[in-house]
Order: structure tokens, then sequence, then C-alpha cells
């Protein structure tokens, strides 16, 4: 990169070997410059290279979860052994969601103050009430106005994978995502 305009308040981004790296700016308008003979150029106040990167999306080297979640819920579903199931559950923890993402119907989108950020839940339906279950990611900004009655493909890193007793003897299925972004938005509710 020969040359980076940074402005107040904007989240300055790069992409490094296929990820996205997001870094906050601070400080006034800069620049930054490649030096013309060998070496780093010492980076100006508010420059993208003093922010520490978040990565969005796998890391090089991440253990990547099926394409279809319905294959990782499927794995504890139907496992009465509660410590079973959660051994079985644990295996699916740090797994990256593919690049192509987990499609589903968005069924409530919610700021998450503990987290910072906000979670998107998606309603998997399989036709099996007792097999249904919901993808909650983790994002840290709504800035694709992700609203109930969309569809939207979701990527993240799986936090937990989980079956609760819920009521009238139906569980609650859930894949948590953290580090999660959403990868396609297709509005289908009304704006």
């Amino acid at each position: 990169m020969s040359s980076l305009n940074v402005i107040l308040g904007v989240v300055a981004a790069g992409v490094v070997g296929g990820t996205l790296y997001l870094a906050a700016t601070s400080g006034a308008t800069s620049t930054s410059s490649a030096p013309k003979s060998g070496g780093r150029a010492p980076a100006p106040a508010g420059d993208i290279t003093k922010a520490a990167p978040k990565v969005i999306g796998p890391p090089p080297g991440a253990t990547m979860a099926p394409s279809d979640p319905e294959g990782v819920i499927g794995s504890i579903l139907g496992v009465r052994n509660p410590t079973e199931r959660d051994v079985i559950a644990a295996n699916w923890n740090n797994q990256w969601v593919p690049n192509e993402g987990w499609e589903g119907e968005v069924v409530e989108v919610k700021r998450e103050l503990m987290e910072g950020g906000y979670s998107i839940r998606l309603f998997f339906n399989t036709g099996s009430v007792m097999h249904d279950f919901f993808v909650v990611c983790v994002v840290p900004d709504n800035d694709q106005d992700v609203r109930k009655g969309d569809r939207a493909k979701v990527q993240g890193r799986i936090d937990k994978v989980e079956s609760i007793p819920g009521g009238a003897g139906v569980p609650m299925n859930r894949i948590v995502l953290k580090s999660g972004r959403v990868v396609q938005l297709i509005q289908m509710a009304p704006r």
C-alpha cells in the first residue's frame, strides 16, 4: 500500500492475505506513505498501523465447520446423556462457519449490552419441532440494517452448541457464533 488516508472517526479497513482487517482511527486526518528508500517510515498519529487490527472472518489455518448448520446441531440431537452431549458439542467450539455463510430467517435483532454489538438470531426449520434450531450470531454493529423478517447469511466462530430444555418438552437447540459478520442480507421485511 503506497499511501493511506484516514479521516477522524472513520473505521479503516484493509485486506491482507484474503483476511479483512478493521481498525478504528483516532486523531486528525493523516497520510501514511512508504519511505522512498528501504525501511519503514514512522507511523503518524491516527495511522491505521498504530491500531490493533480486529480480524473479521477466519484467521489463516482456521478449522472450518460444515457448510450446513444442520450437520453441527444434528450431532447433539437425540443424545440423552447431558455429559456426553456437552462433550460432543464442545468439539465444534472455535470452528468457523465457511465464507459463504449460513442462511436463515431473522427472527430477532437486539443490542447486546454485556457483549457489545448486536445479536442476530436466525431460525432454521428442519420439519421437526424437536430438531428446529437457532443460530445466534454476535456482530460488532448492525450496519446493514438487518431486521426481523429478513433472510441473512452469517459467518462467525462457533462459541457453543447447545440443546436446552424448553417449555412443553420441546428443546431449544442453538449454535452461538462470536466474531460474527453478515455475509449477505436478503431484505424481505418492509423498510
